[in-house]
């Protein structure tokens, strides 16, 4: 079976590291929950233990609610993560042609968080019309991106390898920058 090595029935490392991510991912989106306000702002929450498969007790109170806030204010101790609403405020004040930065479709397991929604509609000052995916958030950001792969939208957009190897990742700046 290709996800055992050597015959010997121990599963391998990669499909171990696979099985650990899956699991700790699951664990995120149960768990995980934004306050209605800023962290900063709130009394501490009570202890909330969470059982894992063999039976081992966790305090999870801390990563549940810190998680989700790293996400909408950024790092504490890295200024290379400046939070999601500061993110999309860059990507939006771009120069974009048409009608791209419009609306933002949110998806991903971590758009699943409970006062997610919320929580980033108050950060956000766009004028951009943020949408929430309602089923499959999970897997929908594969989805959209194969349906916009596919309609040619984006053709005059594309790099080819030669392009990359020739100008790097300048390729993808706008003409007047390079």
């Amino acid at each position: 079976r290709p996800w055992e090595s050597g015959g010997d029935g121990h599963i391998s490392d990669n499909r171990q590291q696979l099985a650990v991510s899956r699991f700790v991912q699951d664990l995120k989106e149960s768990i995980c929950y934004c306050s209605p306000s800023p962290l900063a702002a709130v009394a501490p929450a009570p202890a909330f233990k969470h059982v894992l498969p063999d039976g081992q007790e966790v305090d999870v109170t801390p990563f549940s609610r810190e998680v989700p806030e790293t996400l909408l204010v950024g790092s504490a101790t890295s200024s290379a993560f400046p939070g999601l609403p500061a993110m999309l405020a860059e990507s939006l004040s771009a120069n974009v042609e048409g009608g791209v930065s419009r609306e933002v479709l949110l998806v991903g397991g971590s758009a699943q968080f409970v006062n997610f929604k919320i929580r980033l509609e108050a950060a956000t000052s766009t004028k951009a019309k943020l949408k929430f995916a309602a089923h499959n958030r999970r897997h929908v950001a594969w989805l959209g991106g194969s349906v916009l792969a596919g309609s040619g939208a984006l053709d005059s957009r594309w790099a080819s390898r030669q392009d990359y190897e020739e100008l790097g990742s300048s390729i993808f700046e706008p003409q007047s920058k390079r």
